[in-house]
């Protein structure tokens, strides 16, 4: 692990130059020890941190909008309202992280451990994990009911002709009940209505 600390300011503000086209350098914070760091609202939009550490880091409405974040360690961390549309988190540690009101659209989670990770939000549906493992988030994008889960990321329909294939009839049965309770619940909530079946 790298300690970047002391020279985090700099490395932001070469960022935010990067970000808006006056030079700078992109926020390359790749193993970087970051633990338990204060990065309230900073836009790290875009920045490099895999493998980084920042589990129990503040990082309450940032923006890491397709940020690279495989395999870093956020657990415990706070990214309460942090927009992480399109971040890249393939096999980052999200267990027990405060993700409430969180943008994840069109975020790869791919072997991300979610365990124990608040995802409240009126947007997000916990679908839960299927017994091999698989977690599934349910969220709006563009008025469509999204499904995430492993790798795959795709419409409620897709995902309900994905699994209409399947050969092993036990998940295929578990994968039909978490798809129909997501679905429920973006109906209740409002978020599709009856026609987005």
């Amino acid at each position: 692990m790298t300690d970047v600390r002391g020279n985090l300011p700099q490395i932001l503000e070469e960022h935010r130059k990067w970000r808006v086209g006056e030079g700078g350098a992109r926020a390359n914070l790749a193993d970087a020890d970051l633990a338990g760091a204060n990065l309230a609202d900073a836009n790290l939009a875009g920045a490099y941190l895999a493998g980084a550490d920042l589990a129990g880091a503040n990082l309450a409405d940032a923006n890491l909008a397709g940020a690279y974040l495989a395999g870093a360690d956020l657990a415990g961390a706070n990214l309460a309202d942090a927009n992480l549309a399109g971040a890249y988190l393939a096999g980052a540690d999200l267990a027990g992280a405060n993700l409430a009101d969180a943008n994840l659209a069109g975020a790869y989670l791919a072997g991300a451990d979610l365990a124990g990770a608040n995802l409240a939000s009126p947007h997000i549906i916990d679908g839960g994990q299927r017994r091999d493992g698989y977690r599934f988030v349910g969220w709006i994008n563009g008025g469509a009911l999204m499904i995430r889960a492993g790798c795959r990321n795709m419409t409620v329909t897709e995902y309900r002709d994905h699994n209409s294939k399947r050969e092993n009839a036990a998940r295929r049965d578990e994968t039909a009940s978490i798809l129909d309770h997501i679905e429920r619940v973006a109906r209740v909530r409002g978020l599709i209505g009856e026609a987005a079946l």
